[in-house]
Order: C-alpha cells, then sequence, then structure tokens
C-alpha cells in the first residue's frame, strides 16, 4: 500500500563533502514524502504538490514533526548490547576485565546471540539508525544471527567478527590464535560474499 507521511522534511541533496554539506540542506517544512509498495521513494516535496493519483494512499501526519534520511553510526558493538551501560569502575581495561569480556563471552550461546541480534536490530531502528558499522562478535553463530537479523530488518551494515589473540582470563573464551582468526575471517567474507551474490543473481 502506498503511503503518504506528511512532516517537516530536512535533508542533504547531491553528494556533497563535509565542507558543502550547509549549503546542499533541504528544508521542506510542509513536506510530503510518498513511499511505494516496494519501499521506494516515489516523492519528494511540498505537500501542495504531491502528484495526482495519490487520493486512495494512506496518510501518515507526523506533523509537526521531521522526516529525516536515516542515520549512520560510524561505531558500535554488536556484543555490547545488553552492557554496554555496565561500570565496574577505574579506567578502561579494569572496565573490560570487570565487565565486557563476560558480556562478550555470552554471545557463544547461540539462542543467546539470535535475541541480542533482534535486539540489537530493534534498538537501532527505534533511533533511526538505518546503517551502521558495527564490531561483531569473534563467535560465528553471532555473526550469522546479527547479518540475518539485520537483512530482514531492511538494515545496513559493515561488519566482521571480532578478533582477541590475547588477554586475562575473563577473556579466555573470546580468544583465538591467530591462524584461526585468519581462518575464521576468511570462512565469514567467503560466506558473506556467496549469499550476497545468490541475493544479487552475480555471476
Amino acid at each position: 500500500m502506498t503511503q503518504v507521511h506528511l512532516g517537516h522534511i530536512y535533508h542533504v541533496a547531491g553528494s556533497p563533502t563535509v565542507s558543502e554539506a550547509a549549503a546542499g540542506l533541504v528544508s521542506i517544512p510542509d513536506g510530503a514524502l510518498i513511499i511505494d509498495d516496494g519501499g521506494g521513494i516515489t516523492f519528494c516535496g511540498e505537500r501542495t504538490a504531491i502528484p495526482a493519483g495519490h487520493q486512495a494512499a494512506t496518510v501518515v501526519d507526523h506533523r509537526p514533526g521531521f522526516l529525516l534520511p536515516g542515520f549512520v553510526d560510524t561505531h558500535v558493538h554488536f556484543p555490547q548490547t545488553y552492557a554496554a551501560d555496565s561500570y565496574g569502575g577505574g579506567h578502561l581495561l579494569e572496565w573490560l576485565n570487570l565487565c565486557m569480556y563476560r558480556a562478550e563471552s555470552r554471545f557463544a550461546e547461540a539462542e543467546f546471540a539470535q535475541l541480542a541480534a533482534i535486539e540489537f536490530c530493534n534498538r537501532r531502528i527505534a533511533a533511526g539508525t538505518t546503517a551502521a558499522m558495527v564490531f561483531g562478535s569473534p563467535f560465528p553463530e553471532a555473526q550469522d544471527a546479527l547479518f540475518t537479523h539485520t537483512q530482514r530488518s531492511g538494515l545496513r551494515i559493515v561488519s566482521g567478527r571480532g578478533i582477541q589473540t590475547v588477554g586475562p582470563e575473563t577473556a579466555r573464551p573470546l580468544l583465538t590464535s591467530e591462524s584461526d582468526a585468519i581462518r575464521l575471517t576468511r570462512e565469514e567474507i567467503d560466506e558473506r560474499f556467496q549469499i550476497f551474490r545468490e541475493l544479487t543473481h552475480l555471476e
């Protein structure tokens, strides 16, 4: 069903550099965004300029709210989904030792990793973060869950497995040898590329 979303539209037109972005900013206070059945944007402009033929479309009125492009998070850790607000005192290494290593080790449990992947994607959607650069888990099952639920949610990521070759006793479940790290990384890349080929019918 085609949808017409009403609100104050903000977006950056074209492909400006950071220093040129301000000049590329588009503001449409009384704007309309039309989304077709496939989720594509077919119109973005003044509400009064909505093309004819959309009388039967579902109207979603966000006014006086804003309609913005999806946000991009350039640094987020999937294995910290349930522990990002943990604090055990001390500095970074103490925090890792007391909180993070134990939390990230739980992603070895496939069922837990599945739940975390769903929660991770839901939180991104709630925040409007549609694309992210994600520090992954060292456990292949957890990475599979992350990629699977990201795709199902219609989100985008750049991610790879976490690699740790040294650490204290609390990090032992996360540690791999350098040779295993290289092997597992290659396997992850090959698997993701094969899935990409199947989805895009790439020869």
